[in-house]
């Protein structure tokens, strides 16, 4: 067993070892892992470690550049994930992972260039998505998360040039108010955009800041232009093409 956090140098050492020889060793009492694969560019895959305690996987495989795949570990305890796989570039698929508990996913999938799809994750609990997907370049649609429990969205899905498809209802009893480059420079179509701005305009809150602006995003109409002059009479700065 090792100790509920790790130092710098045993990072370091465990890190090489473990990973260079793709063994699976009992990491169940490690609460935190924070930067513990960082950088590590040269894996191409990750081997099923026993993450059952962990709590905190901050930037956990941050820049591992080169991983393609990525196991279904155990993260029902974790609480913050964020940058947990940015500038993961490579990873082409993404598991269904436990995150029932996770209140912070700040950067968790920053510039995942390479999904193309991502999983229907429960995001009940989070409080930050903050830039969690910028730059997925790759991404054509989004699935309907959760997201009654959202203060922040600030860049949430910004740059995703290549996102076309929003569900509708997403943000229906979100309480968050920044949005702000939430979908800036994506390519939406106009049923999307619509979609976002009505589904805000549900949610009720004043005083906000929303960015679908920039990129081929469409747009919006009928509806869209109902809920988007809605918001702003509310306080609203809506920014849309």
């Amino acid at each position: 067993m090792f100790a509920s956090v790790l130092t710098a140098p045993q990072i370091a050492s465990l890190s090489a070892y473990y990973v260079a020889r793709g063994a699976i060793d009992d990491f169940g009492s490690v609460t935190s892992m924070i930067n513990f694969w960082r950088g590590r560019s040269w894996m191409r895959s990750f081997p099923l470690i026993n993450t059952a305690a962990a709590t905190n996987l901050n930037a956990t495989w941050a820049n591992c550049t080169n991983l393609t795949s990525f196991p279904l570990i155990n993260t029902a305890s974790c609480t913050n994930l964020s940058s947990a796989w940015e500038t993961c570039s490579g990873l082409a698929i993404f598991p269904l992972i436990n995150t029932g508990v996770a209140t912070n996913l700040a950067y968790a999938w920053y510039s995942c260039a390479s999904l193309t799809s991502f999983p229907l994750i429960n995001t009940a609990a989070c409080t930050n998505f903050q830039s969690a997907w910028q730059l997925c370049s790759g991404l054509t649609s989004f699935p309907l998360i959760n997201t009654a429990a959202g203060t922040n969205l600030d860049a949430t899905w910004k740059e995703c040039t290549d996102l076309a498809n929003f569900p509708a209802n997403a943000f229906d009893a979100c309480p968050a108010t920044n949005y702000s480059s939430a979908f800036l420079n994506c390519g939406l179509t106009q049923t999307s955009v619509n979609n976002i701005l009505v589904s805000i305009n549900v949610a009720g809150q004043s005083g906000g800041t929303l960015g679908i602006n920039g990129g081929t995003s469409a747009a919006p109409s009928g509806a869209g232009i109902t809920a988007k002059d809605a918001l702003i009479a509310r306080g609203w700065t809506v920014t849309t093409n």
